[in-house]
């Protein structure tokens, strides 16, 4: 329900009005809103020092529909030719600060609702239905105490839980953040910064394009710290453009298999490994070792020729090969399984251990 507005509206009645009556006819009202579905405008009749605020809930042609005695005025018969007008009421002001009267200090704008002491809503079917809230944007939502939620479909319904973005959504309890677009934080105090990042354990953090956890009290990142080679200014000092060591890991592959699995990395960033290895996420009757090499796109041996691996046998077990063939740098790593593993379960990731160069 919405509170609808003309411009210079300043007619007469065309006939006389009860005190009672629920239409009127006027002069011409063709300047006046035609409100549906519950908006409604106020105007006001006025004669000889006597007036009366009315609410106008729908409108046809020269008739509408009212309400009487509005905004603490009184009803009573108007005489034809009584003056007709859409002007700024008390009521009208102090719903700008005070969305419901019942509702102290609430504040809906745009179409927007404000149900809740101290909340504030704004943005075509905003609505922000808790105390403290803040709500900025179209469809945006909140209902947690003290949340804020801003963007296009952002959703915070914790308490002092942050949405920002479009389509960000908070619903992890107390400080839990959701910041870039669909942007998803879903347990205490967890934070999700990025398009499409994930934080989903509780005090987990998920920073950068699709960064996800599900661990808590984990720090995860989609972004390669990299040592840049773009400088501002030749004083700048050297450890503002350097990075720390990075580790990249695959996903869950089968050992079973011969496969070949590649990484490119981002383009303009060179990646220098120390070290490489196989980290062994589940294996049961283990009774032989996957043959495993490390390349780059042209060169499938160019880290580390093939070689059995030993003693991966268990959940939690690693095998690491930090004397490579040559130190050089590449753009997309690769993992190859050229012969596969004789197991009833055998899984794990590849990682590399190293550091990137921009440029």
């Amino acid at each position: 329900m919405s509170q609808l507005y003309s411009n210079n509206v300043d007619t007469t009645l065309a006939e006389p009005l009860s005190d009672s009556a629920t239409s009127a006819t006027l002069t011409d009202g063709s300047g006046l809103q035609s409100p549906t579905g519950g908006d409604f405008e106020l105007i006001t009749l006025s004669d000889a020092g006597l007036y009366e605020v009315v609410k106008v809930t729908a409108r046809s042609a020269n008739v509408v529909t009212i309400q009487r005695a509005q905004d603490g005025t009184v009803a009573q018969g108007w005489n034809t030719g009584a003056r007709v007008f859409a002007g700024v009421t008390a009521g009208t002001l102090e719903r700008l600060i005070q969305n419901d009267s019942a509702n102290t200090g609430a504040l809906a704008i745009g179409g927007a609702t404000a149900t809740a002491n101290n909340s504030v809503s704004i943005g075509s079917a905003a609505s922000a239905s808790a105390a403290g809230q803040v709500v900025i944007g179209r469809l945006a939502d909140s209902s947690g105490s003290g949340s804020l939620a801003v963007g296009n479909n952002a959703e915070a319904l914790a308490e002092g839980a942050v949405a920002l973005g479009i389509r960000a959504f908070c619903d992890g309890l107390y400080t839990s953040i959701a910041i870039g677009d669909t942007a998803w934080a879903s347990d205490t105090d967890a934070i999700a910064i990025g398009w499409s990042s994930d934080a989903a354990g509780v005090e987990s953090v998920a920073i950068g394009m699709q960064a996800a956890t599900v661990a808590d009290h984990v720090f995860v990142t989609s972004a390669l710290p990299a040592v840049t080679g773009s400088p501002t200014a030749q004083s700048t000092a050297a450890w503002r453009n350097s990075a720390a060591g990075v580790v990249i890991t695959s996903n869950v592959l089968n050992l079973k298999n011969a496969q070949t699995y590649q990484i490119p990395l981002p383009a303009g960033v060179t990646f220098f490994p120390d070290e490489v290895g196989v980290l062994i996420v589940a294996a049961d009757t283990v009774t032989v070792q996957p043959t495993v090499q490390f390349g780059i796109n042209l060169s499938a041996q160019e880290y580390l020729d093939a070689v059995a691996t030993t003693g991966l046998s268990a959940a939690g077990d690693r095998q690491r090969f930090q004397t490579l063939k040559t130190a050089k740098g590449t753009a997309t790593l690769r993992f190859e399984v050229t012969v596969g593993a004789t197991a009833t379960t055998l899984t794990g990731r590849i990682y590399w251990r190293g550091f990137a160069v921009e440029g």
